[in-house]
């Protein structure tokens, strides 16, 4: 059935989760990476508190942390993309 998945496992599942939100931000927005950091840590927010308030799943801290981070290497890569072109 379900699979027990480990730390670091789902530490990188939400890091990864958020690397093309990050690059949608740097690619049509434009904006530095740390205001896409800024972006995710809000999104990621909001999808914990409503975990919280519906019951569905669990609201960690560290999620939003993680998440964050991955927001902001999308962001990352595609404007290092876009300075070398």
């Amino acid at each position: 059935m379900y699979r027990r998945i480990g730390l670091f496992e789902e530490i990188g599942l939400n890091i990864v989760l958020f690397i093309p939100i990050g690059a949608g931000i740097g690619a049509f927005w434009k904006t530095k990476p740390w205001k896409a950091l800024l972006i995710g840590l809000i999104f990621a927010a909001f999808i914990e508190i409503t975990q919280y308030f519906t019951c569905r799943g669990l609201f960690e801290w560290d999620d939003m942390i993680h998440n964050a981070l991955g927001c902001w290497i999308g962001c990352r890569g595609v404007r290092a993309i876009q300075q070398h072109n």
